[in-house]
């Protein structure tokens, strides 16, 4: 239930209302510029204000299939974030692509809704808002990966910091034992007054109560060390995420911060409402433009023709479909839909990552979010909200504080060899789990399906948390393909790799130590899994973590990056698409790996790298130009 309060007095103050109408593109009329970015999400809106910014005044036209934040408070208010992310049948999001993925043989055949943004701001308008940035060891893997150093952790803090200002939080708001919980991160930011920081806000949630100093305390028990924030390149122990909001208003900050932020002469035009739906290339298989389409009351297809490059940031999903329909991707998917070969590369749409996650939940004793679903108290809450901007509302129910650790022993002895050998793949500092606690859980009134309100009332009352795992090395690797000329398959293919499951079962287990370690008296039952799966009957887990297992959208690596001599690669390492000349992939599609734990902040970071190469490839006049990077078969 959403308060009709807070939903009649918080206006749409979205982007519309920021840009005036001399940004916005005609539908219908062919255009020329110097760039065009295809997609006004998290990296798309990141390098298209960047390239408009630059002194020379390069004309740059961003095309987002989406339009304006549609979803009123869904979209503004962190206490919102889950409704605005998760969505159903009954309440449909105005805001996302509503992908559902292909049935999951490890999910047992569960079909699952992945919420994808479709809106300027993209993905960052409508996720969680946890902003944290990777371990300095998977960088290093990165750069190896790539092969350009380019990519270490020292080389790409910079940007990092440029994308975004790091404001405190009102600590009085917060109270002195909220306070007190709050790392100082100024040093992993660039110094107020230096001109350095972008403007994009990270700050932290306003409310923590008494449900965070309850999960902390259990993750010390556990032996987490304290981390001094989540942005220094050490992720193993626990602290809290940093979150992308203003602390002046507590409302959501996205990529659509850097929009208002160009200079009102800059030659920036934006087409909303506009679906990309071929790049085009000329006989040198130069990217000279896209064909576009505005859906109305008539369709209007038309050519924004790029002088310089074009740069696809569609998403993980939306990326490589619109490649595959350029006629860049796997040579049987060109074929089957008889779409004429530009490049074939075979690692378009494959080589998905994506982390699965368990959700345990408990009722607990202590005031948790889960009394949102009470009318007096989500009107009460609401109120102060408005009045204020302080309250529970001002939390986004999850990332008080957040473990990470390699599976520790006696778990990790319980593994196969071959999950072994698996993990010892990855970079000493890289996470093997996240423990990451929900300031509200899953509890028997939502699973009733009987008509007894009253019941559902008193279970209500009560307070619940979620303990959940995510499992941060898969060895399961997805695919996104063409299924029809207009329409793809999205299979991330989660546990269908026995490594996954192991390392999911003890993660559970592991989960129910730290529920333990909770402080006397916080815990009164576990609801998920319950009594019935016991921790000493491994099978009895698995089993449920089939039943149970659920995403947190962090897809990633759909066009990975990779040397010439990696026959799945789709980028180079300046995120150039191989084959092709004048045409880059910016977004999360385009990561090698999937970074340890959540990508926003590593999305916002190859945004403004690779903005800074494209604008010196273009100092130095390389650009549409350049030599055809690294492969060059048919």
């Amino acid at each position: 239930m959403l308060s009709p309060l807070l939903l009649a007095a918080f206006g749409q103050a979205g982007i519309a209302g920021a840009l005036s109408s001399n940004r916005f593109g005609v539908p219908g009329v062919n255009r020329t510029f110097d760039y065009v970015i295809v997609g006004g999400g998290t990296a798309g809106a990141t390098v298209a204000a960047r390239l408009a910014a630059d002194p020379r005044r390069f004309s740059v036209a961003l095309v987002e299939a989406g339009s304006f934040w549609d979803n009123g408070n869904l979209t503004d208010v962190p206490g919102y974030n889950g409704w605005s992310t998760h969505v159903d049948q009954e309440r449909p999001s105005l805001n996302e692509w509503d992908f559902e993925t292909t049935p999951q043989p490890g999910y047992n055949g569960r079909t699952m809704h992945y919420s994808q943004g479709r809106t300027l701001g993209g993905t960052s308008a409508i996720n969680t808002l946890g902003y944290h940035r990777p371990s300095a060891g998977s960088l290093q893997m990165w750069a190896d990966a790539v092969g350009d150093q380019s990519w270490t952790w020292d080389k790409v803090l910079p940007f990092y910091q440029k994308c975004c200002t790091l404001s405190g939080p009102d600590l009085d708001r917060l109270g002195p034992d909220g306070a007190a919980a709050i790392p100082d991160e100024s040093r992993a930011f660039a110094p107020a007054g230096s001109g350095g920081g972008g403007p994009l806000n990270v700050s932290y949630g306003g409310y923590r109560g008494e449900y965070a100093a309850a999960v902390a305390a259990g993750l010390d028990r556990l032996g987490l060390k304290r981390l001094p924030g989540l942005n220094t390149g050490e992720l193993l122990g626990h602290a809290p995420i940093t979150v992308t909001v203003d602390p002046r208003t507590m409302t959501r900050v996205s990529s659509a911060a850097f929009l208002h932020a160009v200079d009102a002469d800059a030659r920036l035009t934006i087409y909303h409402s506009t679906l990309a739906e071929k790049v085009v290339f000329d006989a040198d298989k130069r990217a000279s433009g896209v064909e576009v389409k505005v859906t109305g009351q008539r369709d209007y297809r038309f050519t924004l023709s790029a002088s310089r490059e074009v740069v696809v940031s569609g998403g993980v999903f939306k990326s490589p479909q619109l490649l595959m329909l350029s006629g860049v991707g796997p040579a049987d998917v060109l074929t089957k839909f008889d779409i004429p070969k530009v490049s074939v590369l075979e690692g378009v749409g494959q080589n998905l990552w994506d982390q699965p996650y368990f959700r345990l939940s408990y009722q607990v004793n202590v005031t948790t979010m889960t009394q949102l679903e009470r009318p007096e108290y989500f009107n009460a809450v609401s109120e102060e909200y408005l009045s204020t901007r302080t309250g529970p509302l001002t939390s986004i129910k999850a990332g008080e504080t957040i473990g990470w650790e390699k599976i520790p022993e006696p778990y990790r002895s319980r593994l196969s060899p071959s999950t072994r050998a698996h993990l010892s793949t990855f970079a000493p500092d890289f996470p093997e789990t996240e423990l990451l606690p929900f300031n509200a859980g899953e509890h028997p009134a939502i699973d009733n399906n009987d008509d007894d309100d009253d019941d559902d009332d008193r279970l209500s009352s009560n307070n619940w948390i979620t303990l959940a795992v995510g499992i941060l090395t898969p060895k399961s690797r997805g695919n996104v393909t063409l299924t029809t000329p207009t329409t793809v398959a999205v299979n991330p293919n989660w546990l269908s790799a026995p490594e996954d499951e192991e390392q999911a079962v003890q993660a559970v287990l592991r989960a129910r130590e730290w529920a333990a370690s909770l402080p006397d008296g916080v815990v009164v039952a576990e609801y998920a899994p319950g009594p019935g799966v016991a921790s000493d009957r491994p099978d009895d887990v698995a089993r449920w973590l089939r039943e149970a297992g659920a995403l947190v959208f962090h897809g990633s690596s759909t066009c990975a990056m990779g040397k010439p001599d990696d026959p799945m690669a789709v980028l180079d390492s300046a995120a150039r698409v191989y084959g092709v000349r004048g045409l880059r992939v910016v977004d999360a599609s385009a990561l090698p790996f999937l970074v340890p734990g959540h990508p926003m902040a590593t999305v916002y970071m190859v945004a403004e790298k690779i903005a800074a190469a494209i604008l010196s490839d273009a100092e130095h006049e390389v650009g549409q130009d350049a030599p055809i990077s690294g492969r060059t078969e048919l």
